[in-house]
């Protein structure tokens, strides 16, 4: 099928499926771009402003976006981001560590980060919605490679291997004659 036949459907589709292949291959292929070498102490002082205003001792990001206090996947997942560039890894390492026990309960190897973490309207505190939000997991993802690789820690590496495998088995969708197989097959 071409793309000028293609419903607008399927091609939002194969779209959104080719991004999210290129994210992919990027996050697999990251760690083999660049020899990593130890970074110097932090040093990007506008990250330690935010986190000193934004960031709990614990790791939990603070976000107003929602309600007071709630959290969400993809502060979290910024915040790593933004440890990772400001090579603060005590942050990074707080910020993942609660996402996985509060976002993931503690089984990222079979679950994604729910979305939205806060208290509810029966006054408890925890996950709100356990949707997840796939802008935040390939982040997270990436920010555990990219820190696996500068900071020599393979139990990140290992997080994010597990979190990618879950990505594919929760969230890419196959859809006949959409991708690069389907170019093998239709000899395009």
């Amino acid at each position: 099928m071409s793309p000028s036949t293609m419903s607008p459907r399927n091609a939002c589709l194969r779209s959104t499926v080719r991004r999210l292949s290129a994210v992919l291959a990027l996050a697999l292929l990251a760690p083999a771009m660049a020899a990593g070498k130890p970074c110097e102490q932090p040093a990007w002082p506008l990250w330690q402003t935010y986190a000193t205003r934004f960031v709990q001792a614990d790791g939990r990001v603070l976000e107003s976006s929602l309600e007071k206090n709630h959290s969400t996947s993809e502060g979290q997942s910024y915040g790593m981001l933004f440890a990772l560039i400001g090579n603060d890894q005590q942050r990074f390492d707080k910020l993942w560590r609660w996402t996985t026990a509060n976002l993931a309960g503690a089984t990222i190897a079979t679950r994604l980060p729910g979305w939205l973490w806060g208290q509810g309207t029966d006054g408890q505190w925890l996950l709100q919605d356990a949707n997840s939000a796939a802008d935040a997991d390939l982040w997270f993802a990436y920010a555990l490679l990219e820190a696996a690789r500068l900071w020599h820690r393979p139990d990140y590496r290992e997080d994010a291997l597990q979190l990618m495998a879950t990505i594919e088995a929760q969230l890419v969708v196959r859809l006949p004659g959409l991708g690069p197989s389907s170019r093998t097959s239709s000899g395009v």
